[in-house]
């Protein structure tokens, strides 16, 4: 009987820029073998619904490895009698995360591992998390029900300034017109005006020529 959404007995990779979604009752994605998330983003949860004495869990594998931008969310919760409940359950052992997202929750632990490596990537919750014998901790060296995993890579908070690209600190930016320098209205020179005032003078000297010319005529 299949008691997982997506069941493969041996390794599986999942890969590729799509999504996946799968429910089950003991677990949501299972793989006997090695399971590799690389690149796309899964969802496995598992409600324990019918289960007796069996680790629940949304996503397992014998060994979990989460990579190239991944996000996985995984969750394993219910109340079939005594069973555990995981979000991740490496079964033997190894869980690797590379720059990718997890977010994991379970009553018996977050994410169940021996041993576990983080690479570009850090503990959001729990405060202090670090990978113990069988589970993730937190600071206080308690099992962690919630475990939030994060590359280590982020953009700056908006509104901050890159290095390189900060503002001159003083001076005036080339073009920036100095104090006191500004035109105002009405010192502009009319060129066409002063034209115009050159043209009256000339015509009235010639005026003055003409009639000192006729007056000597007349004598």
């Amino acid at each position: 009987m299949c008691t997982s959404g997506l069941e493969v007995w041996g390794n599986l990779t999942l890969c590729g820029a799509g999504s996946l979604r799968a429910t089950g009752s003991q677990c949501g994605v299972f793989a006997l073998g090695a399971l590799v998330i690389d690149g796309c983003s899964v969802e496995g949860r598992a409600d324990g619904k019918g289960m007796n004495d069996a680790s629940v869990a949304g996503v397992r594998g014998a060994t979990v490895t989460v990579r190239g931008g991944t996000h996985v969310v995984a969750s394993g919760s219910g109340s079939g009698e005594s069973c555990l409940f995981f979000g991740v359950y490496a079964s033997d052992g190894q869980f690797a995360v590379d720059a990718s997202w997890v977010d994991a929750t379970g009553a018996s632990g977050g994410v169940a591992c021996e041993s576990g490596s983080l690479t570009s990537a850090q503990f959001m919750a729990p405060t202090g998390g670090a990978f113990g014998a069988a589970c993730v901790m937190d600071a206080n060296g308690a099992v962690a029900q919630h475990v939030v995993i994060e590359p280590t890579s982020a953009q700056p908070p908006a509104g901050e300034t890159q290095p390189g690209t900060d503002e001159p600190t003083g001076g005036n930016p080339a073009g920036d017109t100095k104090p006191g320098s500004e035109e105002k209205p009405g010192d502009e020179t009319k060129s066409g005006d002063g034209d115009w005032a050159v043209a009256c003078l000339a015509f009235v000297y010639l005026g003055m020529l003409l009639v000192t010319i006729k007056v000597w005529a007349l004598r």
